[in-house]
């Protein structure tokens, strides 16, 4: 969001026109510049606090030969960017007092500070599922229950769970959630309590962030739930992302019943 506001300003700023003038256009000549400015002004949006419309036809002729030779190769049409140009066309009538007031710099570090707070904060949401997915798959392709130590396995498991985009296919089939309402034994329910149990297992995610695991009353839940899986697999052969969900389940029966 902060992009696309950020374009829009940045269409109709006359500042980052005359920056990008001063740094490519390659000319001092009074009669170009303006011919050029002329040209932007029509077709790129631009609002100039010197010029405006309508021009002569021969002016923009030769602003559109002097954009062509100099500007054409990294601009393209702003229409492209609709959403920005939406918005350009909305702040139109401020956008010389918009500019007066920096506000495509301040903007600029807007858009800079959301996108490192995004990527800082991507590990912790469910938009991690991008690059958990195809991670687990690989995971899954390679790993042997059999001969893979339990550590490893509970890691795959943790990244099985990142890996989910809760999209409740595996609710669909399942005939347990079908037979009954019970909001509980939603596949999604056993999934967040599995992640409870091994995150806290697992001594990095203790140590970062604090996990210590479901509490006695949330076992019991869990426990009551877990225990009217069919395990048919059915959810599994249909999950979109390969988890392995019937070793899921049974991983949360084994800790419920050794805990």
């Amino acid at each position: 969001v902060s992009g696309i506001f950020l374009e829009g300003v940045k269409i109709v700023s006359y500042t980052s026109y005359q920056s990008m003038v001063e740094d490519y256009a390659g000319s001092d000549d009074a009669h170009e510049l303006r011919s050029l400015e002329s040209y932007w002004v029509k077709e790129f949006g631009v609002v100039s606090p010197n010029l405006k419309g309508p021009f002569e036809a021969n002016m923009l002729a030769q602003g559109k030969e002097f954009h062509e030779m100099s500007c054409a190769a990294c601009h393209s049409r702003p229409q492209w960017a609709f959403m920005s140009y939406g918005v350009s066309k909305t702040i139109m009538p401020i956008a010389v007092g918009l500019d007066r007031a920096d506000l495509p710099t301040f903007l600029w570090y807007i858009h800079f500070l959301a996108c490192f707070i995004g990527l800082a904060y991507l590990p912790f949401s469910k938009m991690f599922h991008i690059f958990a997915s195809p991670l687990s798959l690989l995971a899954n392709a390679v790993m042997d229950r059999g001969k893979s130590d339990p550590a490893n396995i509970a890691t795959r498991q943790v990244m099985e769970l990142d890996a989910c985009t809760n999209c409740q296919v595996c609710a669909d089939v399942c005939p347990a959630v079908s037979a009954s309402k019970d909001s509980e034994l939603s596949v999604v329910y056993r999934m967040k309590g599995l992640e409870q149990i091994l995150k806290g297992r697992i001594g990095l995610f203790r140590k970062l962030f604090g996990e210590k695991g479901p509490t006695e009353e949330e076992r019991k839940q869990f426990s009551n739930t877990v225990f009217r899986c069919t395990l048919c697999a059915g959810c599994q052969e249909v999950c979109p992302v390969g988890i392995r969900l019937k070793e899921l389940w049974l991983s949360l029966r084994q800790d419920l019943v050794h805990s």
